[in-house]
């Protein structure tokens, strides 16, 4: 994935004997990320995350017969604010705030009428006075403050430090921004031209061969064939490992299957992420 202006060029990538086109959208350590960085799909999440949680902090205060004030506060504080905000010194950017504002306000208000234990008739006047719960906003921006002098405060040898240093000593600039800039096409070209990398994970004995890896590039039927055909012709001191790429954890589904060296061919097949793996012995 490549990150661009608006009017910035799309470009495919070679990796290996593929040429990649770059994604519009993917995930990233539980982050929506699109490349006009606009976060539209992160903030979509946000809303059916909080009424969630909201729903969960609540089931709890019932199981137990009512918690108080405190207690309740601190389980909407801990897990509500934690949940909603996760990595929102990334997304929360001025021009996703006008996008986030609404939700985080009505989120906001639910959660004090759960502490106040008040009807949707109380005005929110009182709740603002007596709740004694920060808002969401304002947690965000102390918790971004912090993390910013917690970089700035770094060694010298920190790689953040000097980028945070020189955001904070400059006007804001249009975007890209100076980390952006650190990405580009002659960079990209440098890395892909070096073809795929060979992933062993373990250290192998210097008297063993290192696992090899290899990507068939052929279509599916093709692909059948030639799996067929080097399961036939597979040392029988060799594991043979492969899967047709249809791996998506975000809907559950994932094939893959082992050429055994005792002979057996073991295919793993799972529907769905709720349901145990079906192991088929043929």
């Amino acid at each position: 994935m490549l990150f661009n202006s608006p009017k910035g060029e799309q470009r495919q990538a070679r990796f290996g004997e593929e040429q990649l086109s770059p994604s519009d959208d993917t995930r990233w350590l539980g982050i929506k990320l699109d490349s006009k960085l606009t976060y539209t799909k992160h903030i979509e999440t946000i809303k059916s995350r909080a009424d969630m949680t909201l729903a969960r902090i609540n089931k709890i205060s019932r199981k137990y017969f009512g918690t108080s004030m405190t207690d309740t506060r601190t389980l909407i504080k801990a897990i509500l604010y934690t949940r909603i905000l996760f990595g929102s010194i990334l997304w929360l950017t001025t021009s996703a705030l006008s996008k986030i504002k609404p939700i985080f306000e009505k989120t906001y208000n639910k959660a004090e009428r759960m502490v106040m234990g008040s009807l949707k008739s109380t005005p929110i006047i009182f709740l603002k006075r007596d709740s004694k719960l920060k808002s969401i906003l304002a947690t965000h921006i102390v918790r971004a403050h912090n993390m910013i002098l917690q970089l700035a405060t770094k060694e010298e040898t920190h790689p953040a430090k000097t980028t945070v240093l020189r955001e904070l000593h400059k006007e804001a600039s249009s975007y890209p921004s100076s980390i952006h800039k650190l990405i580009s096409w002659e960079k990209i070209a440098n890395n892909t031209s070096l073809g795929p990398e060979l992933i062993n994970p373990f250290p192998t004995k210097p008297w063993r061969k290192i696992l090899s890896i290899r990507n068939m590039g052929a279509t599916k039927e093709e692909a059948e064939k030639r799996v067929k055909k080097l399961v036939r012709n597979r040392n029988a001191q060799e594991t043979l490992i492969f899967t047709d790429g249809s791996d998506i954890p975000d809907k559950g589904k994932g094939s893959a299957a082992v050429a055994a060296p005792s002979g057996l061919t073991i295919t793993r097949h799972i529907t769905n992420t709720t349901q145990r793996p079906i192991w088929k012995q043929n």
